[in-house]
């Protein structure tokens, strides 16, 4: 600032002078001087106030603030003959590069000054997005999960991930690696095939220090329930045969449990259940078909895995029948005779020849005769013996199954 005085002075043709003195007057040679008081220009989540003070010995003429070129209204909040004061509020967010904000002032002498200044606000929240695997899910395949970032200044933006894996009760860190937007809207797939349950969480925070998290919760197995049948004879039996089951699972829990019986679906009784354990109890009391009686148990774990084990029992309480046709018992003959042996039992492929024996008494001498024997060919098989000498006979046929009933 300089404040100054002119002085005038006029001589004539004889050296006769007058002086005359101005006012003092000032001027100043720096321009308007422009104060932004609020000079932080770092990323900011709120909305920015920006207190601006203007200051010219001249005088102000006009001031025009602009944000990024354009001109806004300010609020005036203070003016005097050299100085007048503003306050600009930045609502909008600003681009990647930030907002300007410009003041021009020019003085009552005429001169123009320009200040600016950069700030930078960012009210958007990053969006986190997993998908591709749904929540609390339970998977018996591979699963893929897609990270979705959507930020409007993501170049500035941090992504956390953490991640473990719990197998047996035993806790896995999981290392997802570096991720980094590589634009405003950006996916990132990530892969997970072993068994385990899964915790994943996900964090974006922007520069402002906006922060959005997600995080899912889920699980793989690939292994099928274990079906134990704890009964292991499968020989023949003529008594009831109890059949215990056990079904156990380790990771996603017991689903569903069919049991089937020669193909028809039972519904024994449930004697224990846990979520990893059933258990249960029926007993067969139905003689088997030839083949036995084939218990299925078709065990289907919460993640879709399914085992089908099967074992076959074999019960046959009935014993086999024989029946002796041709002649009468008691009765006496003058021709030949003959004599047939029909034998019946219901698993007639497995059961033993059928033994014929006879005894002959003749003149008080009783001998012992071996007829043979016959093998069954159906369930009801017949053979026959004929008898030509004289003598007074006892015939004997014996038919022996597998759990040894025996019929004579």
């Amino acid at each position: 600032k300089r404040e100054l005085t002119v002085l005038v002075t006029f001589k004539d043709a004889c050296d006769r002078t007058v002086t005359v003195e101005s006012n003092v007057f000032s001027y100043n040679t720096k321009g308007s001087e422009i104060a932004f008081e609020n000079t932080d220009s770092a990323w900011k989540a709120a909305d920015i106030e920006i207190p601006i003070h203007i200051n010219d010995i001249t005088g102000i003429e006009s001031v025009t603030i602009s944000v990024n070129d354009t001109p806004v209204d300010a609020v005036r909040t203070s003016v005097t003959d050299t100085s007048e004061a503003y306050t600009y509020t930045l609502t909008e967010n600003s681009p990647s590069t930030g907002t300007k904000v410009s003041v021009s002032v020019v003085n009552r002498a005429g001169d123009t000054t320009l200040s600016e200044f950069l700030y930078r606000l960012d009210k958007q929240v990053p969006v986190v997005t997993l998908s591709g695997i749904t929540n609390d899910s339970k998977n018996h395949a591979d699963q893929t999960l897609t990270i979705g970032l959507d930020e409007n200044i993501w170049n500035e933006m941090t992504v956390t991930a953490v991640a473990s894996r719990t197998m047996d009760g035993t806790k896995h860190d999981i290392d997802l690696g570096t991720i980094t937007a590589q634009s405003s809207s950006y996916s990132i797939e990530k892969s997970f095939a072993e068994e385990g349950i899964y915790d994943i969480q996900i964090t974006a925070k922007d520069a402002a220090g906006n922060t959005d998290q997600k995080s899912i919760h889920f699980l793989i197995d690939k292994t099928a329930p274990i079906v134990d049948f704890k009964n292991k004879d499968g020989s023949w039996t003529n008594q009831d045969i109890s059949v215990p089951i056990q079904v156990t699972e380790g990771l996603s829990g017991l689903g569903s449990i069919v049991i089937t019986e020669n193909g028809n679906e039972i519904r024994p009784t449930v004697v224990n259940e846990t979520k990893s354990e059933r258990n249960y109890v029926f007993t067969l009391t139905d003689n088997s078909p030839e083949e036995g009686t084939k218990i299925v148990v078709t065990a289907t774990n919460e993640a879709g895995v399914t085992s089908t084990t099967e074992y076959t029992y074999r019960l046959d309480k009935q014993a086999p029948t024989l029946n002796l046709s041709g002649v009468i018992n008691g009765n006496i003959y003058n021709i030949n005779q003959t004599v047939t042996v029909r034998a019946e039992d219901n698993i007639w492929a497995e059961m033993q020849p059928v033994v014929i024996t006879a005894t002959k008494l003749l003149d008080g001498v009783t001998t012992e005769q071996d007829l043979g024997s016959f093998a069954m060919n159906s369930a009801s098989t017949s053979n026959s013996r004929s008898f030509t000498e004289d003598g007074v006979y006892q015939v004997t046929a014996t038919a022996t199954d597998l759990n040894s009933a025996e019929a004579v």
